[in-house]
């Protein structure tokens, strides 16, 4: 449900800012802004999705992530990115 979900967002982004790559284009913008914090956050979220999507290919730096499963890898980062330990 969170991929579809995601998925739904990146759509309404691409169409809302009439571009390809909506989440490289919110990136771009959060750094022009200097949101570093938020911008860091929203890569996590994106960089998760894209785990439970593929699991496998440019997304081996998360699947190694303290040698714990990729879901297990996964659940620490969103939990980390809103203050919570898992």
């Amino acid at each position: 449900m969170a991929v579809g979900m995601f998925s739904i967002f990146e759509s309404v982004v691409q169409n809302r800012l009439e571009c390809r790559d909506g989440f490289a284009t919110v990136r771009e913008c959060l750094e022009r802004e200097n949101e570093n914090d938020l911008n860091n956050r929203f890569a996590v979220f994106v960089h998760a999705i894209n785990v439970l999507k593929h699991g496998r290919g440019p997304y081996r730096p998360i699947l190694r992530c303290n040698g714990t499963s990729a879901l297990g890898c996964v659940a620490s980062m969103l939990g980390a990115s809103i203050g919570l330990e898992v």
